[in-house]
Formats: C-alpha cells, structure tokens, sequence
C-alpha cells in the first residue's frame, strides 16, 4: 500500500508501506520529519533549516541525532558498542566499544584523547598539536593516529606493559617496574588514492 496526502501551497505529508513500514512526513517549506521501519527499524527526523535529528535500528542499534549548523552527536551500536559524540564547531567527543572495550575521545581542536582495551589493555593518549601521551599493555595490536598537519603518531605493543600518567620525553625510562616513554613523531606521504608508506 502506498498512501500520499500532498498540501502543494503549503506542506506535504507523505505516509507510505512497501513490504514492510516506511512513514514519511515532509514539509517542504519549513521541516522535514521521516520516520522509516525496514527490515528492522530506521527512525529519522529531519529539520532541514535548522536541525537533523536521526535514529536508526539496524542488525544492531544505530542512535543517530545530528545538527548540521551547531552540532553532530551520534550513538551507534552495532554487533558491538560504538559510542560517539560530535561537536563540529567545537569538539569531537568518542567512545568506542568493540569486541572488548575501546574508548575514544577526540577533541579535533585542541587535543586527542584515545584510551582502547582490546583482547588486553591498551590506553593511548594523543595531544595531536604537541604530544603524545600513552599508557599500552597489549599483545598484537598497532595503533595509528594521524595528524593531518603533518605529524603521525604509530604505537606499537610488544608484550611489555607502558603505563604513564604524563608524558616524558627522551629514551624509555623504568620507573617504579613501569616503563615510561614517548612515541616519536614520523611524517606521511600520502598518494591520491592511498597512503604509500611512513617516512621518518
């Protein structure tokens, strides 16, 4: 069934159901709110002139609510947990859960914060415009952190455990059965298409 009420002057309301649920209203002049059900359930609304506010269930969870001209904020769920939270104008705020736990905080501006346990512990802290702060205890992983201006920062676990609450810089340093160091920083070359190797 498919069911249409259309308001030209004004506003369109729009109400359809293929196969499953697809409810959609619109209103051209001033808003548009859509609400989809497929397969499993997808519920948007959108605000075109101001805000877009999106919700979506698929396989899994997928929360989505953004607001083009201010703010993104997005909460995703899929198989496992994938949190994240946008601030486009300001900050980047995210948390990521997956398989085991990873935490992700990103502040575009300013300052990236990663923290990420996965399979064993693995907690990474980037300060992408000065440092890099770091704290691993991980088997198998490689961890690359990119920033655009030119600095990438590549960590590496090999069965040692690094744990530091701030940054020292200079050689590894033992200090208290815990070894303390800074990742260096290498530059990327980059093709068109893809990203061709690292570069010290």
């Amino acid at each position: 069934m498919v069911f249409l009420t259309i308001d030209i002057h004004n506003k369109i309301f729009q109400a359809i159901d293929i196969h499953n649920k697809i409810f959609q209203a619109i209103d051209i002049h001033n808003k548009i709110f859509q609400a989809i059900d497929i397969h499993n359930k997808i519920f948007q609304a959108i605000d075109i002139h101001s805000k877009v506010f999106l919700g979506i269930d698929i396989h899994s969870k997928v929360s989505l609510a953004i607001d083009i001209y201010i703010k993104v904020f997005l909460a995703i769920d899929i198989h496992s947990k994938v949190f994240l939270t946008i601030d486009i104008h300001s900050k980047v705020f995210l948390a990521i859960e997956i398989h085991s736990k990873v935490f992700l905080i990103i502040d575009i501006h300013s300052k990236v914060f990663l923290a990420i346990d996965i399979h064993s512990k693995v907690f990474l802290a980037i300060d992408i415009y000065s440092k890099v702060f770091l704290a691993i205890d991980i088997h198998i992983k490689v961890f690359l952190a990119t920033d655009i201006h030119s600095k990438v920062y590549l960590v590496i676990d090999i069965h040692i455990e690094v744990r530091t609450p701030l940054i020292i810089r200079g050689s590894p340093k033992a200090i208290n059965n815990h070894i303390y160091l800074e990742v260096g920083t290498n530059k990327i070359q980059t093709h068109p298409t893809t990203t061709r190797h690292l570069q010290r």
